[in-house]
């Protein structure tokens, strides 16, 4: 009983569970990190609760679309293949070198 309000019974609210799919889709949707996302690439910094938002959302953005296999294997960062990258320098001989440093002289 709620208040003397006879025959309503409060129960609790069971939370919405979204599906990685569904959730991605949201965020993808979501109005307020679009136009987050467009300041940011206008190059304005953000702060306080805005970047907040931003970077909780564009986390489990980037962690969603990794667990769905919507990203390249790819790092942002790391764009070769390490073990394909071969040193220009390298490929100098000794006297290749020795040439260079009297040059600078």
């Amino acid at each position: 009983m709620v208040h003397g309000v006879p025959g309503v019974k409060l129960e609790k609210i069971q939370p919405i569970t979204l599906t990685p799919a569904e959730e991605f889709a949201a965020l993808e949707n979501d109005e307020l990190l679009i136009a987050l996302a467009e300041r940011v690439e206008a190059g304005e910094l953000l702060t306080g609760k805005d970047a907040k938002y931003f970077n909780r959302n564009m986390n489990r953005y980037d962690e969603l679309a990794e667990k769905l296999g919507l990203v390249d294997d790819i790092d942002d960062e790391d764009e070769y293949d390490e073990e394909e990258y071969v040193d220009p320098l390298e490929s100098l001989g000794g006297d290749e070198w020795s040439d260079l440093m009297d040059k600078d002289k």
